[in-house]
This record gives structure tokens, C-alpha cells and sequence, in this order.
């Protein structure tokens, strides 16, 4: 993802947004199709394969669609496309739970749901696809220095906390649920809860983030994530906190990539 998110611009600049955003789609599907054929350790190519898609389309998608909505609807757009997107926290570990957490039903349905991507993709005009990250890497050959305002900066320390808060979210979960001897079904209806909670906080937070301002947002979200995380360590499964506190992790955990979100988007629209 890391790859994907630093070689995004210069993909767009060379070939437009359309096909960056194709290709990023193409690599997880290639992800998607050899997952079931392979077993560890080979499964680290999928995996890269699959960060890599995500990381190029988040980058050539959004920087492109957020540039077309009108400053006033910012903030309610963002949460609902952050609550669009988190609705994979809730569909994937659901079939899971459905299905079994060990069968192929989980890629099959990855795989068809990014495929499904590319219709609609495929069936809108390249000019209306020129990303404006294209826009941006020209200036930036002609301009040697940028003032970051201090928008940008909040936007980026919400962001970085909230990618580490992500990454040993989930990163750690399959100990964290190993340790409370959760079975795979249980710990696959907890991963539901967590999706479940990103759906629907975002919104709502976007729209706080509009009416009363990043500072304050981001204050609110910190502190309630950091009380929501505390009783998620310390309530049993058994306990009515604790799918309560998951939920509440959860959609804290996705505000900050959507308040990030908003602080970029912000700072664009009032350059501009």
C-alpha cells in the first residue's frame, strides 16, 4: 500500500487517472485470483498485490472526486464515502461468519466486487478522469517551494495516528482474540461490529467536522476512541460493553482517516 500510495501522482501524471485507477483495480484482482491457489508462505505476494491496488486507486480515485464537490457539502460527502468504504468492514467478516471463516466464499466475493469496480469505470469518459494529482505534479516541477498550511499539518498528524491506530487494530486482533479464546465465528462477528461501527460514525463525523472545525472534531474523536479502547480491553466477551465499546473503536478508528480526509480536502478547495 505504501508503494502504491507514493507512485500514485506520477502513475496519473503519465497515463490518467482512468487507467491508474484500472490498473490498481487489476493488481488486487490478480491478488484476489491467486490467493486460493496458493499457501504460506506465498500468500505475502497476494497480500502485496493487494495493498498495492488499494494504495494506487485511494490516491487516483479520491484525489479526483473530492476536487468536484462544492466546499459546503464537503464534510457530508467525505462521510459518506468513508461510510461506503467501511461497509467492506462489515460484509466481509459477516460472510465469513455465514459461511465459515476457512472457506473461498470471503475472495470470491472480493473478487467480484472490485471486478464490478471496473464497469462503471470503464463506462464514463477518459477526459472526465484527468486527475487533478496531475495538475499537481506539473506544479510541482515549476514552483521549489510549497508553504504546508497548518491544515495540512493537523490533517497529516490525524492521519499518522490513525494509520498506526489501524494497523495494530487489526494487525493485533487475531492475538487479541486468540487470547480471549474466541472461536473463528466469534472473532469474525467482532470484526463485524468494528465495520459496523466505521459505517455508521462517519457520516456524523464528517458533518461535526464541517459544522464545528477540524480542531474540535479531532478532540472529540481522540478522546472518545481512547475511553472506547480502554473498556475494549477490560470488558469480557460476555459483557453487553463489550460489542458496545467495538463499535465505538471501530468508526473512532475510521474518523481519523476521514478527518484527514477532510483536513486535504479543506485546504485544496480554500487554495483554490
Amino acid at each position: 500500500m505504501l508503494a502504491g500510495l507514493v507512485t500514485a501522482p506520477a502513475i496519473v501524471a503519465r497515463i490518467d487517472a482512468k487507467r491508474t485507477v484500472s490498473f490498481g483495480l487489476a493488481a488486487s484482482i490478480a491478488a484476489f485470483s491467486a490467493a486460493n491457489w496458493l499457501s504460506w508462505p506465498l500468500w505475502i505476494v497476494p497480500g502485496i498485490l493487494t495493498g498495492l491496488g488499494i494504495g494506487i486507486r485511494w490516491i487516483a480515485n479520491e484525489s479526483w472526486s473530492y476536487c468536484l464537490v462544492p466546499k459546503e457539502l464537503i464534510g457530508r460527502v467525505i462521510g459518506m464515502h468513508e461510510t461506503l468504504i467501511a461497509t467492506a468492514g462489515v460484509i466481509a467478516p459477516a460472510l465469513a461468519a455465514w459461511c465459515g471463516p476457512y472457506g473461498p466464499v470471503t475472495v470470491v466475493a472480493g473478487l467480484s466486487f472490485t471486478s464490478a469496480a471496473a464497469v462503471p469505470l470503464w463506462l464514463t469518459t477518459s477526459g472526465h478522469l484527468i486527475s487533478p494529482v496531475t495538475h499537481e505534479v506539473t506544479a510541482r516541477r515549476s514552483v521549489r517551494t510549497t508553504l504546508v498550511s497548518a491544515l495540512v499539518c493537523l490533517g497529516m498528524i490525524v492521519v499518522a495516528v490513525g494509520g498506526i491506530i489501524d494497523g495494530a487494530l487489526y494487525g493485533l486482533f487475531p492475538l487479541y482474540a486468540g487470547a480471549r479464546g474466541m472461536s473463528g465465528t466469534q472473532a469474525t462477528v467482532l470484526l463485524s461490529c468494528l465495520g459496523l461501527g466505521g459505517v455508521a460514525l462517519q457520516f456524523p463525523v464528517g458533518w461535526m467536522a464541517h459544522r464545528t472545525g477540524l480542531e474540535f472534531a479531532v478532540i472529540v474523536c481522540a478522546t472518545t476512541n481512547t475511553l472506547a479502547l480502554v473498556t475494549f480491553a477490560l470488558a469480557t466477551p460476555m459483557m453487553w460493553l463489550f460489542p458496545t465499546s467495538s463499535l465505538v473503536v471501530g468508526g473512532m478508528n475510521s474518523a481519523f482517516l476521514t478527518l484527514g480526509m477532510y483536513a486535504a480536502v479543506c485546504s485544496e478547495k480554500t487554495a483554490s
